[in-house]
């Protein structure tokens, strides 16, 4: 499932760090280079980390996450939070309804904040907006790593800041006069909700596709460079997949989107090329620089 050549976490290989890679000593399946990136990467390792021991059964998020670390930029530290190297997503997910979400992406890191305050007010959570604000106060913005709070009818929702090295991406935001459109194509895998007999929305009754998980796998300033990637993702998907069909095509807007089909039919994963023109998102459809 992982590639002993490269770190789970800060994806070094053993040559840049000096020695071996050791294995989880739980699961057996994924590789650090030192403890302190096995404990930064326990947070998404958790729970796959459970059901491989217990089960002997790989996740399809474990699958996810292991083309993630072959094909994304390095992992963004806490300590480079702040770099004018990092760009930024927020990845939103509501419990019970599987509702998972991913936008961006920002820059400079503050820009985040407006988006947070704008998603918690939409959710009338002024609660946790007034917390949001204090610790604002408190700690800043750039260790903040996730955000916890409690939505009507027992949901909770958990805002996750995703931060990404990408020096060219970031150079172009920083270049870009504050209100002009700066367009920029992201790849997303998703992962469908495994009980889903289908994806068509008469199976699911919702506007949204429940998830099992998602993840943004790269940024690119060129559509092309963002298919290519999309269709390598559904290359690997097939190559550590067997006997799963992986198909792709290309939308009328010139964006590829393809998916992993297992023999039943069913769609296992999922991977999409958007693009973001950096407006502003607002609830009800609007948009404005």
């Amino acid at each position: 499932m992982t590639n002993p050549d490269s770190c789970a976490w800060c994806q070094r290989s053993p040559a840049k760090v000096g020695h071996a890679l050791q294995k989880c000593g739980r699961c057996k399946m994924l590789y650090y280079c030192q403890k302190v990136c096995q404990e930064a990467d326990w947070k998404h390792h958790k729970e796959e980390c459970r059901i491989i021991s217990q089960t002997g059964t790989i996740p399809p998020n474990a699958f996810m996450r292991a083309l993630i670390t072959s094909l994304k930029p390095a992992l963004v530290d806490e300590v480079n939070a702040s770099s004018v190297d990092t760009i930024t997503y927020l990845k939103t997910s509501i419990t019970k309804l599987q509702d998972i979400s991913i936008s961006g992406p920002f820059y400079p890191l503050d820009a985040i904040v407006e988006q947070i305050k704008g998603r918690l007010t939409e959710e009338v959570c002024f609660t946790g907006l007034a917390n949001f604000e204090k610790d604002l106060g408190t700690s800043g913005i750039a260790s903040l790593q996730e955000i916890k709070v409690a939505l009507p009818e027992g949901l909770h929702m958990t805002i996750e800041v995703c931060r990404m090295k990408n020096p060219e991406v970031a150079a172009f935001l920083r270049r870009s006069p504050p209100n002009a459109p700066r367009p920029v194509y992201t790849v997303c895998a998703h992962i469908p909700d495994p009980t889903l007999p289908d994806l068509s929305p008469q199976h699911w009754g919702g506007s949204f596709m429940p998830l099992f998980d998602a993840e943004v796998l790269g940024t690119f300033l060129e559509k092309k460079a963002a298919n290519e990637c999309g269709r390598e993702v559904v290359k690997k998907w097939k190559e550590s997949e067997p006997g799963r069909k992986g198909v792709y095509t290309i939308g009328q807007d010139g964006m590829m989107a393809g998916r992993l089909i297992v023999p039943d039919g069913r769609t296992y994963q999922i991977v999409s090329v958007r693009m973001d023109d950096g407006r502003k998102k607002y609830s009800d459809g609007r948009t404005g620089c």
